[in-house]
């Protein structure tokens, strides 16, 4: 009778330590509360509020201490991570910068922080009264539960090393190499997005040129990249890569125009749901295109 009632006995242990609340995992940040020493300034605050919600802002903490951070609209935050009962400290590299927290709330579902902010006053253009700054500020996230894998996880640095901001010109191969890291992320993005029956993406609220068109791909103008292409080191090399990607398309294209007609007979039979369907072209067009540039290459 012993040795049922300890494996019994372990079996629970073991489903109570896995449902005990825990931050690594990828938290969508659904709310800012910012409050002022004046109320009547916590009113100006509901643009980062709409920001944040908006454009996807997140965290992800990750079992090993490393986190990212940002939104589709802004640079990527990655560094390592430290919990200490409820005092929460983000290291940013590399700028060392480093930004510290409260856990208020922790559970499966939801994450609440408390932002720890300076108490200083502001000039206010010659006004007697001064501006004040944030007093309190609380962030709310909603926990995603999906269960990324590796090669899915676009939140991961790996997937997002294009995002990082190049410290000096880079060679063409560089360039490229960021462009074949920009099209992994944009294949896994699209790939969980249809896996979860995601439904209408807006693409344009991605830091990324290339957006869907009927015929499969559409690059914007280079003057309306400029979330994409501020990773770059400068402007010029930011063209060329513009550059390297549209004549990628070009040279490209014609090959993939002539699979179309089997691929969207074989897509038709695994995706009932139209939308799915379209973003499964999407993506196969881009895995296709990151195949040639990977194997062909792409010159300047």
């Amino acid at each position: 009778m012993k040795r049922p009632f300890f494996l019994l006995f372990s079996a629970l242990l073991l489903t109570a330590c896995s449902t005990e609340p825990t931050l690594t995992k990828k938290w969508t940040i659904d709310g800012v509360k910012v409050s002022t020493l004046l109320q009547e300034y916590d009113e100006s605050f509901n643009a980062l509020r709409e920001s944040a919600v908006k454009f996807d802002f997140f965290f992800r903490f990750y079992p090993d201490g490393s986190f990212t951070a940002g939104s589709n609209r802004s640079p990527l935050l990655t560094g390592t991570w430290a919990l200490t009962n409820r005092d929460l400290t983000l290291d940013i590299a590399p700028s060392g910068k480093t930004m510290r927290f409260k856990v208020q709330e922790l559970s499966k579902t939801q994450l609440t922080l408390q932002m720890h902010t300076a108490s200083r006053r502001l000039p206010s253009n010659g006004y007697a009264m001064p501006r004040l700054v944030p007093q309190n500020v609380l962030l709310s996230g909603a926990a995603d539960n999906y269960d990324f894998s590796e090669k899915s996880d676009y939140y991961s640095l790996r997937l997002n090393a294009w995002r990082l901001k190049a410290t000096q010109r880079e060679s063409e191969a560089q360039l490229r190499e960021r462009l074949l890291n920009h099209l992994d992320y944009l294949i896994a993005y699209l790939g969980v997005t249809i896996d979860r029956e995601g439904g209408e993406v807006d693409l344009s609220e991605l830091a990324s040129p290339i957006t869907m068109a009927r015929n499969g791909i559409g690059l914007k103008f280079f003057d309306d990249s400029e979330v994409w292409a501020a990773s770059f080191f400068d402007q010029r090399d930011a063209q060329l890569a513009h550059g390297m990607l549209a004549r990628a398309i070009r040279r490209y294209d014609p090959a993939f125009q002539a699979e179309r007609p089997v691929l969207e007979r074989e897509l038709k039979g695994e995706h009932s749901n139209e939308v799915n369907r379209g973003l499964a072209f999407f993506k196969a067009y881009l895995e296709r295109l990151r195949e040639r540039i990977s194997r062909r290459g792409v010159t300047t």
